[in-house]
C-alpha cells in the first residue's frame, strides 16, 4: 500500500517542486525529507496546509493513517466543508462524532479540532455562549499539549467571537494572543495571522481608532500575497474602503469596494458579502445617489435575513434610516429605526449598535417635533454609550444634540452639564490623537 509519505513526494514530483519550495516558510526542507521517508507524522493543521500547496484533497493523503484517527480527520475535513456551505446540523454531526473517537484515541489535537469546529457552528448560529464554551475547551486541548499554531487558530476564533459581541477590548486582546501563538509555532499558517490582522484592524475600525486599524492593515498587505485567500484579500480591501470613507477618500473607497465585491462573490462568502453591500450604500448615499445607494441596502438586509443575521440586519436598517432622515422623510425614517431595534433585544447584541439605532430615532423624533420623546431617547443613547464604555464620537453628538435640545426647552443647567460633557470627550479624543503624532 502506497504510504502518506510515498504520496506526499509522488504529489511534490507530480508538481516539479523541490522539498525546499514545498515547506515554504511553515516548515524546513528537513521536515518534508522526513515526512517522505516514513520517519515522522505530520499533524491535521500540516497536513491540510501540505495539501493546499500540492493542490491536492486531504483525503488523498490519509489512507497511510490509522483507521480511527483516519476518520476523525476525515469527520472534521467533512464538517469544515459543511460549515462553509452554511449546513451546520451536518457540520455540527461530524464534529461530535470527531469528538468521541478523539476521546477514545485520547488524542488532544483531534479533541481540540472537533471542540473548534462545534465552536465555529455555533458562532455561525449565533449562540456565542456555547461557542465560547467549546473554544475554551479547545484551547485546553491545544495549550496542554503545546499546540502553538492550533492555539493561534483557537485564540483567532475567540477574536472574532468577542468582535460579534461588540466586546471590541477582549477581541483585540484574543487576536493580540494569537499573534504571539503564530510567532511562537513551528508551523506557521500565514492565513492565520492575516486573519487576525485584518480582523484586528475591522474592531479598531468599529472603535473609530484609524491609525491603529492602518497599522493592521498594512501590516496584513505585506502577508496577503503569500497566501492567496480570496476571503481574506477581501476582508482587508473591505476593511481599507471603510478606512477611506471615514476620511472622506470616496474614489479610492469605491475602489476598494468593487475589487472586494468580487472577491466576497467568488468565495461565495455570504456574511461578508452582506457587509460589502452595506458598504457601499453608505457610500452611494454620502454621494446623494439615493437609488444607488438603497439598491445596496436592500441586497445586505436580503443576505443578512437568509442567513439569520440580526444585528446586521439592524446597522443596515439604521444607516437606510439615516438616508431617510436626511432626505425628510421622517415617517419612513421612524420605521426603520424602530424595525432595528425591535431585532437588538437580546443582552448578547452589540451595543454600540442599539447606541446608535437610538440615537438614530432620537434625531427623527425632534424632526418631527415630539421634545419629549427626544429627550427620553437621547439620554438612553447616552446610557447605552456609557453602559459600555464606547466612548466615541457618536456620545459626544449625543451629549451635544441634548445639550442643545434643553437649551431650548429653558433648562439651562442640564444643558451647560451635558455640553461640558460633550466638551471633554472631545478633548479627550484630540489629545489621544495628538499623543500618537
Amino acid at each position: 500500500m502506497e504510504t502518506l509519505g510515498n504520496k506526499l513526494k509522488k504529489a511534490r514530483l507530480e508538481l516539479h517542486m523541490t522539498q525546499e519550495q514545498l515547506a515554504g516558510e511553515s516548515f524546513t526542507k528537513s521536515y518534508i525529507s522526513q515526512i517522505e521517508r516514513g520517519k515522522a507524522n505530520p499533524s491535521l493543521k500540516a497536513l491540510k496546509i501540505l495539501a493546499a500547496r500540492l493542490g491536492k484533497p486531504l483525503a488523498y493523503f490519509l489512507g497511510d493513517v490509522p483507521q480511527n484517527r483516519h476518520q476523525a480527520m476525515f469527520l472534521l475535513a467533512l464538517g469544515e466543508g459543511h460549515l462553509e456551505q452554511s449546513r451546520h446540523a451536518e457540520a455540527l454531526e461530524c464534529a461530535q462524532e470527531a469528538q468521541q473517537v478523539a476521546e477514545i484515541l485520547e488524542n488532544p489535537e483531534l479533541l481540540g479540532g472537533a471542540e473548534r469546529l462545534q465552536a465555529s457552528v455555533y458562532l455561525a448560529q449565533q449562540d456565542y455562549t456555547r461557542a465560547e464554551t467549546h473554544i475554551r475547551r479547545a484551547l485546553d486541548a491545544f495549550e496542554g499539549e503545546d499546540l502553538k499554531d492550533q492555539v493561534a487558530e483557537s485564540y483567532l476564533l475567540l477574536g472574532q467571537l468577542h468582535h460579534r459581541r461588540g466586546l471590541h477590548a477582549k477581541a483585540v486582546e484574543a487576536f493580540k494572543r494569537a499573534a504571539q501563538a503564530y510567532n511562537e509555532a513551528s508551523v506557521k499558517d500565514d492565513l492565520v495571522r492575516l486573519r487576525a490582522l485584518v480582523e484586528q484592524g475591522n474592531v479598531y475600525l468599529r472603535l473609530q481608532d484609524d491609525d491603529l486599524a492602518l497599522d493592521c492593515f498594512n501590516e496584513a498587505l505585506g502577508t496577503v500575497d503569500k497566501v492567496r485567500d480570496d476571503r481574506s484579500a477581501a476582508g482587508l480591501l473591505l476593511g481599507l474602503g471603510i478606512l477611506c470613507r471615514s476620511r472622506g477618500e470616496d474614489d479610492k473607497a469605491l475602489s476598494y469596494a468593487f475589487q472586494a465585491l468580487a472577491l466576497f462573490r467568488r468565495a461565495n462568502a455570504k456574511h461578508l458579502l452582506a457587509a460589502m453591500y452595506h458598504h457601499l450604500g453608505q457610500l452611494y448615499g454620502g454621494r446623494n445617489q439615493w437609488d444607488r445607494a438603497s439598491g445596496y441596502y436592500e441586497q445586505s438586509l436580503v443576505l443578512s435575513q437568509s442567513l439569520g443575521n440580526r444585528p446586521a440586519q439592524a446597522a443596515t436598517l439604521t444607516a437606510m434610516a439615516n438616508h431617510w432622515l436626511a432626505q425628510g422623510k421622517l415617517d419612513q425614517a421612524q420605521n426603520l429605526c424602530e424595525r432595528a431595534l425591535g431585532l437588538l433585544k437580546e443582552k448578547r447584541d452589540p451595543a454600540d449598535q442599539v447606541g446608535v439605532a437610538t440615537l438614530t430615532l432620537a434625531r427623527v423624533k425632534k424632526a418631527q417635533g415630539d421634545a419629549d420623546a427626544a429627550v427620553s431617547l437621547f439620554e438612553k443613547a447616552i446610557a447605552v454609550f456609557e453602559g459600555a464604555k464606547l466612548v466615541r464620537k457618536e456620545l459626544a453628538q449625543a451629549y451635544t444634540e441634548l445639550g442643545r435640545l434643553l437649551n431650548e426647552r429653558g433648562d439651562f443647567a442640564r444643558a451647560a452639564e451635558h455640553l461640558s460633557r460633550a466638551n471633554e470627550i472631545l478633548m479627550a479624543q484630540q489629545n489621544a490623537a495628538a499623543t500618537k503624532l
